[in-house]
């Protein structure tokens, strides 16, 4: 088969595009040109690169360009907007025969009851981000339920592996989260450490995308979360680190105001920029927590994550040193 996979030198895309290939599909990767694959793969030698940037060319103009292509699957793994969903899917109709769009976590609030429930669209997302995505699942569906349209919805959880910073235990990716860890000194957790992270593997949601194209019938029209198999506790996560960096974990607990002054305390120490922003994505990620089931994506794909959560984490970290 023919297919497109649009942002294909990202997180995912490093594995999916060159795995793809080998398994014989004729593959067009379409990048900005702004970044190389995170992992080198044989595979790359049979993608096609396409050069085009969305925001640069205009919707109306990059939707155009993707159908021009001709393929039969289009994997967009870079689309933020509902206005953009709505852009490609015109373009699509009645061309392509499977539309893959990745969603988000974030398109999840607060929970009510765990694990979170990929059929339930009473979502309230908590940000902007993570309302478009859930806007545009819901649109998708539409599409499929009213006119037949071939789409999938994925949701990823914190995607990590090595080559990107990944999110630590306080919730972002302040670098002296980690120092603290690494130096064997006491680090202070928000509220009792109970909150969730849940890191998912990027060739894993690889694996996901994959799935779905070989088992397209089973997975059109619907949603699947794309996770570990299991969600780690902040103070869980934490004392994992201090171990694998070879000390006797020293976590203490501060409420959530008296966290934020103590972060801005250690990120000013440690000469950290937008130290703002990143309390404010802890924030995104603790109040939503939760937990991501890989039951239907086990059930209707035969999906079976390759990595853990903690085993996501260690790759991460040990090529972060």
């Amino acid at each position: 088969m023919r297919i497109v996979v649009i942002g294909g030198t990202g997180h995912i895309g490093t594995f999916l595009c060159p795995s793809l290939a080998r398994q014989g599909h004729e593959v067009i990767c379409v990048t900005r040109g702004k970044s190389r694959p995170y992992a080198e793969d044989q595979g790359w030698g049979r993608v096609r690169m396409l050069t085009a940037d969305r925001d640069a060319l205009g919707r109306e103009e990059f939707s155009a360009l993707i159908r021009e292509q001709g393929a039969e699957v289009v994997i967009d793994l870079i689309n933020f907007t509902l206005d953009d969903a709505k852009s490609i899917t015109a373009a699509l109709r009645g061309q392509v025969g499977h539309y893959l769009y990745c969603s988000s976590c974030w398109a999840e609030g607060r929970a009510e009851i765990l694990p979170f429930d990929p059929e339930n669209s009473d979502k309230h997302p908590l940000c902007p981000y993570g309302q478009q995505k859930h806007d545009t699942d819901e649109y998708l569906l539409g599409l499929f339920r009213d006119e037949g349209f071939p789409v999938t919805m994925v949701m990823p959880g914190q995607i990590s592996g090595a080559g990107w910073p990944i999110v630590n235990p306080w919730g972002n990716r302040l670098g002296r989260c980690n120092e603290i860890i690494r130096s064997g000194a006491r680090l202070m957790l928000p509220n009792f450490g109970m909150e969730t992270l849940h890191h998912v593997h990027g060739s894993d949601v690889a694996q996901v995308f994959e799935l779905c194209v070989l088992r397209r019938e089973a997975a059109l029209g619907q949603r699947f979360y794309a996770a570990s198999g299991g969600s780690v506790t902040t103070y869980g996560y934490a004392r994992y680190l201090y171990r694998l960096f070879g000390h006797e974990p020293d976590i203490g607990f501060l409420p959530w105001p008296e966290w934020q002054d103590y972060v801005r305390k250690e990120a000013a120490a440690a000469g950290a920029e937008k130290v703002e922003s990143e309390i404010r994505e802890a924030y995104l990620h603790l109040a939503r927590s939760g937990y991501l089931s890989t039951e239907k994506a086990a059930r209707l794909l035969g999906y079976r994550p390759r990595y853990t959560n903690l085993e996501t984490i260690a790759d991460a970290y040990r090529a972060l040193l």
